[in-house]
């Protein structure tokens, strides 16, 4: 039903459609009630997640030259950029797009050799709940899953109504949908078995929840490989918006160091992360999701 945009229905069509799953005998003076399955992520404060931005060659040449700043890690703001409609995004509204592994961020941002680009990861500064629809869980579920799973980008309009509409319960700070590049056990020659496909939208509210851990400057090289350039953290815990800029060519061992001491403390944190996380040892995310639909005036 997903796999191409008719526009002969159209975005409005397409959502009467869902909502009609959701509320098969809705009346204008009815009160109707609808269930679906679904299961909530929940990550821990200090959590780490990868955000990829593929660069334009002036921003390459700005970035070699030092002239990066915080902003530039993060998507952009609407008073100041245009914002482009994305899968959970409208026009000029700011989402912040994450994934579970840094290789589905470089798939989902489409790189390619000879790309530059920003491999970024950002730590949660609270613990996050997250809506997350799996496949096969019939009726509904599966409706929504395909939906999200969508390749032609006509249906992101379609995906955002629904989203706003039928699915923004205030408990979740976004939600996690899968990857439509990558499937679920991939393994790669040079990443490994891809443990998580999970991409994230993290809600235009809780992105101040949100701070840089550490982000390199990238270069794609054949066969997948990648070349890093060089590395950008905060200057330190005091003076997070100011940066520490490491240029591989400037100092090679003080970047292969800090890259690997970096590395070392993510994989740290990520085991110790889920040894709290299975101990149950974060914040109660009990309140069961609740959301009021206005009715529509068809």
């Amino acid at each position: 039903m997903f796999e191409n945009f008719d526009s002969s229905i159209g975005v409005e069509g397409y959502y009467k459609i869902i909502r009609s799953k959701f509320f098969p005998n809705e009346e204008p003076d009815s009160f109707n009630i609808a269930g679906f399955n679904a299961e909530e992520q929940i990550f821990r404060k200090g959590a780490v997640f990868s955000r990829v931005r593929k660069l334009s060659s002036n921003d390459v040449s700005r970035f070699f030259n030092g002239d990066i700043s915080i902003s530039d890690f993060y998507p952009p703001k609407s008073h100041i950029h245009e914002i482009r409609t994305g899968r959970f995004n409208s026009m000029d509204k700011s989402v912040l797009y994450v994934a579970d592994h840094p290789y589905i961020a470089i798939q989902e941002c489409e790189i390619k050799e000879n790309d530059f680009f920003l491999l970024t990861f950002l730590s949660l500064n609270k613990d996050m709940c997250f809506l997350h629809i799996k496949e096969n869980k019939g009726g509904l579920s599966d409706l929504l899953f395909h939906l999200f799973k969508a390749k032609d980008k006509r249906f992101y309009p379609v995906i955002n109504l629904v989203y706003d509409d039928l699915l923004s319960f205030d408990k979740y700070q976004g939600i996690a949908y899968d990857s439509v590049k990558v499937n679920a056990g991939y393994v790669h020659s040079l990443w490994g078995k891809i443990n998580s496909v999970k991409n994230i939208a993290i809600s235009n509210d809780y992105m101040n929840h949100v701070s840089l851990k550490a982000s390199w400057l990238e270069h794609y090289c054949v066969d997948d490989s990648v070349l890093e350039c060089a590395i950008f953290t905060p200057l330190s815990n005091k003076k997070k918006n100011k940066l520490n800029k490491i240029f591989c060519k400037v100092d090679k061992n003080k970047f292969i160091n800090l890259s690997n001491e970096i590395k070392e403390e993510m994989q740290s944190n990520e085991l110790r992360n889920k040894i709290l996380l299975d101990k149950g040892n974060v914040s109660s995310f009990d309140k069961p999701p609740v959301l009021l639909v206005n009715k529509k005036p068809y």
